[in-house]
């Protein structure tokens, strides 16, 4: 399948560039397009980790917790992704 290819290339990209946070929130939509959430959570959070100020990874991990229902957090997420803007 086609995503399972871009997930293995996401996974070299991030393997190779472990502080890459980029690399790291595509991973995490990759997972979760395949319906990985928890491993899916586990990428988006490395890459808020790589880079808390990257937008993507804050989007992707709020897409993770909707898809968990847990509105809340991926409220606070989105607000991350927007640089703290209501």
């Amino acid at each position: 399948m086609a995503l399972e290819a871009a997930l293995a290339s996401a996974e070299r990209a991030a393997a190779l560039a472990p502080g890459g946070a980029l690399a790291h929130a595509r991973k995490a939509e990759l997972l979760l397009s395949l319906g990985r959430t928890a491993d899916a959570e586990r990428a988006a959070r490395r890459a808020v980790e790589a880079n808390a100020t990257e937008s993507r990874a804050h989007a992707i991990l709020g897409f993770v917790h909707l898809a968990r229902s847990q509105a809340h957090a991926a409220r606070a997420d989105f607000l991350a992704a927007q640089g703290g803007l209501q």
